[in-house]
């Protein structure tokens, strides 16, 4: 969930959500309410009080090396909060799919993983997130200036019986493209590279959220005899640094 603990919290954020399906098609759009409360917030003051506290090592403390340097202005996913609500207080977001073969249910918003061997499901989506003014920064002038923040994918999802005792396979693979606004990367502040912010910063590894780009597979085996259902994934990042 790219915007999650940014722009929602756990995707219930209030707002008007239409579903259906026409034809082969099946649709989701919704527009809704931005949250003020998000992860942004903590995390960056944490960043400003311990820069105000110290300093980094010369040769990090640069534009060109550090984001955090005191002439590098980032984006901070605070719009909502920051701009108020007539400029940066909505988003919106859809996604489609193309049902190739059997078609799925519509009754709920969310997807079913497998279908254990009793459909023949093969699907093709694309999905977009927008959040107007969604992101901040301090121009050249010392002006807030709000960003865009786009996000994009492509998926695709195929799950069906291989043999006649219904034993299936799952597939399922994504492509997902992802501008907060300039510079956002809120995966760089690692103990390598940023060792006085250790002590109120996550590292690389746990915090998702940064421009750039991510590929996801997984594929999976069910067994009906025995009733399990291994599986494996494979995920891959690539994120600029410092700079999209």
């Amino acid at each position: 969930m790219p915007t999650f603990a940014h722009a929602d919290n756990f995707s219930y954020p209030l707002g008007v959500f239409i579903k259906g399906t026409v034809g082969k098609i099946r649709y989701q759009v919704a527009v809704d309410e931005a949250s003020r409360n998000n992860i942004s917030k903590d995390l960056y003051n944490n960043v400003y009080q311990i820069l105000a506290a110290s300093t980094l090592p010369p040769a990090l403390n640069t534009d060109a090396v550090n984001p955090l340097a005191p002439n590098k202005s980032y984006a901070v996913y605070r719009g909502a909060e920051i701009l108020g609500g007539a400029k940066a207080g909505t988003t919106f977001s859809g996604y489609f799919t193309y049902q190739l073969m059997d078609e799925e249910s519509d009754r709920i918003s969310f997807r079913t993983g497998s279908y254990f061997g009793t459909k023949k499901v093969f699907n093709i989506g694309a999905g977009f997130f927008h959040h107007p003014n969604g992101s901040v920064i301090i121009d050249a002038n010392n002006q807030l200036q709000g960003q865009n923040v786009n996000i994009y994918g492509l998926d695709v999802f195929y799950d069906a019986p291989i043999n006649a005792k219904k034993d299936a396979i799952s597939f399922y693979g994504l492509f997902q493209s992802m501008d907060y606004g300039k510079d956002f990367n809120l995966s760089q502040y690692n103990t390598t590279l940023y060792p006085l912010a250790a002590p109120g910063l996550n590292t690389s590894a746990s915090l998702p959220f940064a421009n750039g780009n991510l590929q996801y597979v997984q594929l999976a085996y069910f067994n009906k005899a025995k009733k399990i259902q291994p599986y494996g994934f494979y995920q891959n990042r690539n994120i600029p640094f410092g700079c999209r």
